[in-house]
């Protein structure tokens, strides 16, 4: 695919694209862009002696806001129905891992707004992570998960023991569940038990 310089006045959005972007957060691509440079080339196609946007028109009205002439793009020959459908393909990403991105994160913690905004991050939002979701912490906790599984592995017939899984709950589910189980004793976990024995009870 052939990747040029195209005048942004040549470059029209398609009537097909369902992407919409808060104003907040397009201010934070204008200042990525601004501080990085354009990461990824949009993608457009020829049409009408013009070219149409496939992937890429929030960069392109980007580039309009910063007032710059023209924008790399990626030129590729696609169908309607292809466009319809790179549109959602284009949309696949991963997500970062909350346990290796604290330690990253902490190095912004003092940084200035048009970094932070450039790396679309939240000064406050930010604060309260590496506050409460130390490093070491977390570390820690991932090695206590690790340590439950290994301990019950090495139980004897271990196939009959499985560790325990944290669950979402909302805050009414939480609060009948511990409210059933307190009933049953102080103790959650002799709580949780003795309901099971119940439970093996009536099955009988």
């Amino acid at each position: 695919m052939e990747i040029v310089t195209i005048p942004v006045e040549k470059i029209k959005p398609n009537s097909f694209n369902p992407n919409k972007m808060p104003g907040m957060t397009f201010k934070k691509m204008i200042a990525s862009i601004k501080k990085f440079g354009l990461f990824n080339p949009i993608m457009v196609r020829e049409v009408d002696g013009g070219y149409e946007i496939i992937d890429g028109e929030w960069r392109w009205r980007s580039h309009i806001e910063m007032k710059e002439s023209s924008i790399s793009c990626r030129v590729i020959e696609a169908t309607d129905e292809e466009v319809k459908q790179m549109i959602f393909a284009t949309k696949i990403t991963g997500r970062h891992n909350a346990y290796d991105a604290q330690e990253v994160l902490r190095d912004f913690v003092n940084s200035d707004k048009e970094t932070m905004d450039a790396c679309n991050l939240d000064k406050l939002k930010l604060e309260r992570k590496t506050k409460y979701m130390n490093f070491s912490k977390g570390r820690r906790l991932k090695k206590d998960k690790r340590d439950m599984k290994d301990e019950a592995d090495n139980l004897p017939g271990n196939s009959e023991y499985k560790v325990v899984f944290a669950v979402t709950l909302t805050q009414s589910d939480y609060e009948t569940v511990t409210k059933y189980l307190k009933s049953v004793s102080k103790n959650l976990s002799t709580a949780l038990v003795e309901t099971i024995t119940r439970i093996k009870g009536l099955d009988k």
